[in-house]
């Protein structure tokens, strides 16, 4: 009885659709403005679309391979692999507990993730110190404090500037979501690889461990030019049009 009841729907709907489709002829519905024919990828050399998609792959690469050393630290710092496991907790305690403040800082997207930036750069800083448990969780959930920022600030640009390059270029906001979404996940299989290149630990015994530092100053040329770009784009918006 079930099987009847739906092949006699499907034939319902399948009688209805013509007469549906010669009402809807007559109906007032005014028609959608037709987009601009797509310019194929001539969209990338928008400068807000590079800055995006380079500080999220950079953003990526450097939390992957710190996230991923955490277990390493733990074990030649602190002689303990369970501390790896606490600082993860602490990673999504800093996100989850800073959250509220990124989403009331939307006002300046670009400036509240050059913030991001430089909460993930103490994070890597504390990191690059001897570091005893406390740091260790400290640095965690600094790192976590900040990339929430990072990720929060990133798909909230997306939507505005996904509408922008359809009104200029036609229908490619498809492409810069595939785009953006494709190098979060190549730079995370970066971030891994970096960290393999750079094993053995035997650095993470000294006093200060020199590749946290670079990630701590990869991180802060990040803030530097969120905060350029930001202080660009205001200027630009102050300009009168002509």
């Amino acid at each position: 009885m079930i099987w009847l009841a739906m092949v006699a729907s499907l034939l319902w709907l399948l009688g209805c659709a013509p007469a549906a489709a010669r009402v809807a002829v007559h109906l007032p519905i005014s028609p959608r403005p037709k987009a601009p024919v797509s310019s194929g990828w001539r969209w990338l050399r928008d400068r807000e679309v590079v800055l995006l998609l380079v500080l999220t792959a950079a953003n990526v690469v450097l939390l992957a391979f710190a996230y991923a050393s955490f277990a390493f630290l733990a074990r030649e710092r602190l002689a303990d692999i369970r501390w790896a496991g606490w600082t993860a907790g602490a990673v999504a305690g800093g996100k989850i507990a800073t959250l509220p403040a990124w989403e009331a800082l939307r006002g300046n997207r670009w400036r509240a993730m050059g913030a991001g930036f430089g909460l993930c750069a103490l994070g890597s800083s504390l990191l690059a110190i001897n570091a005893n448990p406390a740091l260790f969780l400290l640095a965690g959930a600094v790192l976590g404090a900040g990339a929430g920022g990072i990720n929060v600030m990133s798909w909230s640009l997306l939507p505005q500037l996904a509408d922008r390059l359809d009104a200029r270029h036609g229908e490619v906001s498809a492409r810069l979501t595939a785009s953006f979404t494709a190098i979060t996940k190549a730079a995370a299989g970066g971030g891994a690889l970096l960290l393999a290149l750079t094993l053995p630990f035997e650095a993470s015994r000294a006093n200060i461990d020199p590749r946290f530092a670079l990630v701590g100053i990869a991180f802060l040329m990040c803030l530097a030019a969120t905060w350029t770009f930001a202080r660009y784009v205001q200027v630009d918006k102050m300009q009168p049009a002509t």
